[in-house]
């Protein structure tokens, strides 16, 4: 058995060599595949199931990574969708040409397939920007807040606007995302949540975008810092050179989790001059807004692309559970379709909170749940883009 794992390991080292290759002779190549999708079932669950699985297919085929389909390592499915993500290639649209449902009329044995012509891109997502609006919609379209603090020379400025979160929101809005329109809030929170982001307070700042029903927030510091006073000839006037850098994280709300950050440094791109010492700093502040949105928004596409082709992490919260069912639950999770990885967080007062890697979104997966039954007399109390609350304590008649 050992043998055997060992074979398996060095077969993921190789794949992951040849991504490599592949990637560095191929990047950025366009490839059109037909695949097959199936799934188990007849309803329209299933279709979406079978939909999925032909994506996930046809990334592989696009990318040539192949593994075998039998291994006796535990964590088999762990090591292959790293080797899936680290592919680095993309689905930019897909076609179903044919469909059909297998063995209709014996529920137990039914399939649902369909058959999907996809055009796969190879190398990075970044700054492909055709591609947000398909991954804008496979997420669901989450609703963004951006709230990211100007500072000049290291000190918070007091204006209401921080120019650098104004750029940013200019930016999504030009790339078809509408922002959060902050001025939906209480003058109290836009403060609070303002002075969070620019002491760093992460769980605040997820705590008030929650309340107002944002999914993400984007939130940190902008600093413009002098870099240069001078004049240039005799009699121009003293001018002063700012650049601006920036330090941004982007946090879900469901459970202050961060889904990408980023460090912008100061250059050229973030230059602001002027004889007035303020407008060369607010002028930086813009200029890194702008080199901040581009690069922190293709972060947050790859973190979807990853999100759909890998999965993403849901937290499944289980209230008046026992240790032991505890572990049986586990186990039931574990072998939900589409469901990579089940991590025990945490077990205290008869609570215990699993960390599932899935591709399904929490409505689907909270289905899958009910579907599959994972403990007796349970009730879903609460679904959240990244969190489901179950509940043993009472059942759907009470």
């Amino acid at each position: 058995m050992l043998r055997k794992q060992l074979a398996t390991v060095l077969c993921a080292i190789a794949v992951f060599g040849l991504t490599g290759a592949l990637l560095a002779q191929e990047a950025d190549e366009t490839k059109t595949v037909t695949v097959k999708g199936i799934a188990a079932g007849a309803t329209p669950s299933a279709r979406d199931d079978a939909i999925m699985d032909a994506l996930r297919k046809a990334i592989e085929q696009g990318v040539g990574t192949f593994v075998a389909s039998q291994t006796e390592v535990e964590n088999y499915a762990v090591i292959y969708d790293k080797i899936i993500s680290n592919t680095k290639g993309y689905v930019a649209e897909y076609k179903i040409e044919d469909e059909g449902i297998e063995n209709k009329d014996d529920p137990g044995n039914a399939r649902t397939w369909v058959k999907v012509r996809a055009v796969v891109k190879l190398g990075d997502l970044k700054n492909d920007w055709e591609q947000l609006a398909f991954l804008i919609k496979k997420k669901g379209n989450p609703k963004i807040m951006v709230v990211i603090r100007d500072k000049i020379d290291g000190k918070g400025v007091s204006d209401v606007t921080d120019r650098s979160s104004v750029e940013f929101e200019s930016f999504l809005l030009e790339k078809g995302i509408r922002p959060f329109d902050k001025d939906q809030m209480e003058q109290k929170k836009l403060k609070e949540i303002r002075a969070a982001s620019l002491d760093g307070n992460l769980a605040k700042v997820s705590a008030i975008g929650k309340e107002y029903g944002v999914n993400l927030v984007v939130t940190g510091t902008a600093d413009s810092s002098l870099r240069q006073r001078t004049e240039p000839y005799k009699g121009a006037g003293v001018w002063y050179y700012y650049r601006g850098s920036m330090s941004v994280k982007v946090i879900r709300t469901d459970d202050a989790q961060i889904i990408f950050s980023a460090n912008i440094p100061s250059d050229r791109k973030t230059e602001g001059t002027d004889q007035s010492k303020l407008e060369a700093a607010n002028k930086a502040l813009i200029g890194v807004g702008k080199v901040g949105a581009s690069e922190i928004l293709s972060g947050m596409m790859r973190a979807w692309n990853e999100d759909i082709t890998v999965g993403s992490d849901v937290t499944v919260t289980i209230q008046g559970v026992n240790y032991g069912s505890a572990r049986k639950i586990m186990k039931k999770l574990k072998v939900i379709r589409f469901v990579t990885e089940v991590t025990r967080d945490q077990f205290s007062g008869n609570i215990v909170k699993f960390r599932v890697k899935t591709r399904y979104d929490s409505y689907k997966l909270a289905d899958k749940i009910i579907d599959e039954g994972i403990c007796k007399d349970f009730q879903i109390t609460d679904v959240q883009k990244n969190g489901i609350d179950v509940d043993l304590t009472i059942t759907e008649d009470e």
